[in-house]
């Protein structure tokens, strides 16, 4: 259940930054490359420079091709030949030449732009499919295919976000481990495709009565987590009281024999790891099973009781 810790593909996290990056500052660089296209040809213009500026030309080509795209790098292409050449005009050019090589040298250089901008634009391009198929697979490696919810390393992932965010700022988590009972007998009675059915009913139901910010997963066969961000113990009561019905509910209306044991610790204080938290809930959610099953149990992590002294009362079993 508890596998080990993977990271995210490094390369992902760097493609989604790149990608965050180029939607903020895309109008900024492109209009910062068309500038510096006018600056290169001031500099060309200069009477009696014998510098070759042809090279520099081409890292503005490559900021607007990167962030503007393929249409602006032809523009910005045909604006760095058409700024070149009124250099030239203007006396930064060297002797006069003949109408036939000003000719052949403007469709040289237009020519030598545009091979790098569509070659950069194709480039471009092509890692763009490679970061979109890389999220593809990141995404469908953390969802369970049968049911569409987030599978146990999923689960893992999110789960160790939310404790170092616990221990960064000080606030609650709850973690809650759900277990199916009965579920085998309906496989065995009605066949797999009934029991997976009712499974993909219990991952609809609990994403549907949790909050967008929870982290809902199958952490195996008929075996489900609910993770709770920011979520103290009476918080955490109150959701899994409505929680357990709604799992019942969904099962009575699917015709089946199937009930939910719920065990879930709520971490006051930064937890020592995420498995405390798993192995304290999976813990909970047994002793729900040896007291007669279909119930909730809940616990709480570094409480303290003379802050506290009526917290008792409100915790333990419920129906």
């Amino acid at each position: 259940m508890t596998e080990p810790r993977r990271d995210t593909p490094r390369v992902t996290v760097v493609l989604q930054r790149v990608e965050s990056l180029d939607a903020r500052s895309r109008p900024l660089v492109v209009g910062a490359a068309c500038v510096l296209v006018l600056v290169i040809g001031y500099l060309e213009s200069v009477p009696g420079s014998r510098l070759n500026y042809l090279a520099l030309y081409l890292l503005p080509l490559a900021l607007t091709v990167w962030y503007g795209g393929t249409r602006a790098g032809v523009a910005a292409a045909l604006l760095s030949v058409a700024v070149w050449w009124i250099g030239r005009r203007l006396g930064g050019g060297g002797p006069p030449r003949s109408a036939f090589v000003e000719v052949w040298n403007a469709s040289a250089r237009s020519a030598l732009f545009l091979v790098f901008v569509y070659t950069l634009a194709t480039l471009r391009r092509t890692l763009q499919s490679l970061a979109d198929a890389l999220k593809r697979e990141h995404d469908l490696a953390r969802m369970d295919g049968l049911t569409g919810i987030r599978n146990a390393h999923a689960f893992r992932e999110a789960a160790d976000a939310e404790v170092a965010r616990s221990t960064r700022y000080g606030r609650p988590v709850t973690l809650a481990y759900i277990d199916a009972d009965g579920f085998k007998g309906v496989n065995d009675r009605l066949g797999h495709s009934a029991g997976d059915r009712v499974l993909r009913i219990i991952a609809q139901t609990l994403a549907a009565k949790v909050r967008a910010v929870d982290v809902v997963a199958r952490l195996g066969g008929d075996e489900f987590g609910v993770l709770l961000p920011e979520t103290g113990p009476d918080a955490a009561l109150a959701v899994l009281r409505k929680l357990h019905p709604a799992l019942n509910k969904s099962m009575v209306r699917e015709g089946v024999p199937v009930t939910f044991c719920i065990g879930a610790v709520t971490s006051l204080r930064p937890p020592k790891s995420v498995d405390e938290l798993l192995q304290r809930a999976d813990a909970l959610m047994y002793e729900v099973k040896r007291a007669g099953k279909n119930g909730v149990r809940t616990e709480v992590l570094y409480h303290d009781a003379a802050a506290d002294p009526d917290f008792a009362a409100r915790r333990g079993a419920t129906p």
